[in-house]
């Protein structure tokens, strides 16, 4: 079994990947939705996980929901939009979850997240 902080890693990484996939094509998006993408993105907001992880699933669900209504409705029906708001407003995690994003979506290199 791996060590809470291996398995954050590699789930931090895992939506990475899936961001930088989804940013891709429209056909990669289709793809993760269709897996079921979106409700594991959302528990990765969650507190217990870490701030990496945490602005990785924010990054990838950002990338899922670009330009698609449908897939924005089903992301904050997975409740997404209030773990997301309430990343913002913590006390000293935000600023870090923030420049995570900014990162990530300003690169497709998911190695932004393991610096």
């Amino acid at each position: 079994m791996l060590e809470p902080a291996a398995a954050g890693t590699l789930k931090a990484r895992a939506a990475a990947v899936l961001s930088d996939m989804a940013r891709m094509s429209t056909r990669n998006q289709a793809q993760i939705l269709s897996e079921g993408g979106i409700m594991p993105l959302v528990n990765l907001l969650n507190k217990e996980h870490p701030p990496k992880s945490k602005a990785a699933a924010a990054g990838a669900l950002l990338a899922l929901s670009q330009g698609s209504p449908d897939t924005q409705k089903a992301v904050a029906d997975a409740g997404a939009i209030k773990l997301l708001v309430a990343l913002l407003f913590k006390e000293g995690g935000a600023t870090e979850v923030q420049t995570t994003i900014y990162k990530h979506l300003s690169s497709t290199n998911t190695q932004l997240f393991f610096e």
